[in-house]
């Protein structure tokens, strides 16, 4: 048996809808199947009704937008940290600071196309608005909305020129420290995994603070892109008794790996279970 642990749908960042993603997942073999949108839990009720639709096993999952600050005065950017939260329970303490986030990224999608209209551009930002509240929304929804207001070509190309750090129109997001992250996370009943952590900002002495407030796991990277790198990951998971997961990251998008491509085993996905039931290993 195997689970796919990293997913996202319409409710934030991806293309497809959750009985969509349930069924490329059973279509590719897998049994369970955790869609962790981005700072909300309002996927989790079609999430669930979907994945018991195709005979799946659902895992409730969020992945949560974390930031370290930088040290004052050194003019450097705050470090983003991406934390996968596994069997959360969405009305616990966690669900307050998801609310202020999902705020900040709607207040944030509107200061960049304020902030593209001010260099020039012709953008009517009511499609974001029209998303709704269920909708988490993200510099990926503005390059979208680039693309079919003609601004650029492609959303690649929204990134590298309008919205990636440093250009034009990137606006700073107010996100959460992620050692507080991750004991919102353990006082809503659930397992803290560090996502994808190549791409973050995590250094020794961050991974060691989180693991004191309780992180659970570390996913791996993909062995296919960073042979290397998977392994010193999956070194330092051993080193510390933390749970290794994989997940596909699945946007439903040609750039996306294929659903169903990277599983977890069932042990560690019970592993997880238990750390959310109240088992930690204080590092």
């Amino acid at each position: 048996m195997a689970f796919d642990l990293h997913s996202h749908t319409t409710y934030s960042d991806g293309h497809a809808g959750p009985f969509d993603l349930a069924r490329m997942a059973w279509a590719g073999g897998l049994d369970g199947l955790a869609v962790s949108d981005h700072d909300t839990t309002a996927h989790f009720e079609e999430a669930a009704e979907a994945c018991a639709t195709f005979g799946l096993c659902w895992v409730p999952a969020v992945e949560l937008s974390a930031e370290v600050a930088a040290a004052p005065g050194t003019g450097d950017s705050p470090r983003s940290v991406h934390l996968l939260a596994y069997f959360v329970d969405a009305e616990g303490p966690l669900s307050t600071e998801l609310e202020r986030l999902r705020t900040a990224r709607r207040d944030r999608a509107l200061a960049m196309v304020d902030a593209l209209n001010a260099h020039g551009a012709d953008i009517d930002p009511s499609p974001l608005l029209q998303m709704g509240d269920t909708v988490s929304l993200g510099r990926p929804h503005v390059a979208r909305l680039m693309v079919r207001s003609g601004l650029v070509p492609t959303t690649g190309q929204a990134f590298a020129q309008w919205l990636g750090e440093g250009c034009p129109a990137y606006v700073p997001k107010g996100a959460l420290d992620p050692v507080r992250c991750v004991e919102l996370v353990r006082a809503s009943g659930g397992a803290a995994v560090l996502a994808h952590p190549t791409w973050g900002g995590v250094d020794r002495g961050l991974l060691d603070a989180m693991c004191t407030a309780g992180l659970a796991g570390i996913e791996s990277p993909r062995d296919q892109y960073e042979p290397d790198a998977a392994r010193a990951w999956r070194r330092i998971a051993a080193q510390r008794g933390l749970v290794v997961t994989h997940g596909s990251d699945f946007h439903g998008e040609a750039q996306s790996a294929s659903m169903g491509s990277i599983s977890t085993p069932v042990p560690m996905v019970e592993a997880l279970r238990t750390r959310a039931e109240g088992e930690v290993r204080t590092w």
